[in-house]
């Protein structure tokens, strides 16, 4: 399994789900082989002003290298690259496998609907709120708060043989 991975240059938080993402592959909760190439020189960082390139260095890369997968920063990014290697008759699930992160509404629309990493965004709210309020009363920092995602698996990922 040779996979890619696009991120933003500024957020630890996603880097923490492609971890998660990758312990539940590595023992094998996903149902997929436990061969994962997964080097640091296929992660890809973006900010806003360089998306656009990475999305088109991505596709290239994706095109050259025939990775079976690829983990997003979000749903965004996935669905626009799903819809650039689909521009390029790259089939997905077939060709590639394609994980978003956040589980927007994006990931629901268009003509694959993304498999990504849910999180509880609700929760996370409150739990912010909260954290800076004792902070403030407290006069000293709270202790950092983790979250497990959840997979949801949908249409864009399918299971290879090596």
């Amino acid at each position: 399994i040779r996979m890619s991975g696009s991120f933003t240059d500024y957020d630890t938080y996603y880097y923490e789900n492609v971890n998660s993402l990758l312990r539940n592959f590595i023992s094998g909760d996903l149902n997929i082989q436990k061969q994962i190439m997964f080097k640091s020189e296929n992660i890809m960082t973006y900010t806003t002003e360089t998306k656009n390139e990475i999305l088109k260095q991505a596709v290239e890369q994706i095109g050259t290298y025939h990775f079976t997968g690829v983990v997003c920063y979000n749903d965004e990014f996935a669905s626009e690259l799903s819809q650039k290697l689909i521009e390029k008759n790259i089939s997905i699930p077939d060709d590639i496998s394609i994980i978003g992160n956040d589980n927007s509404t994006l990931g629901k629309m268009g003509s694959i609907a993304l498999t990504t990493l849910d999180h509880p965004k609700e929760a996370l709210g409150v739990d912010a709120a909260n954290w800076i309020v004792k902070s403030i009363q407290s006069e000293s920092i709270q202790d950092d708060i983790t979250y497990t995602p959840k997979l949801i698996e949908r249409s864009s990922v399918k299971k290879i043989n090596s």
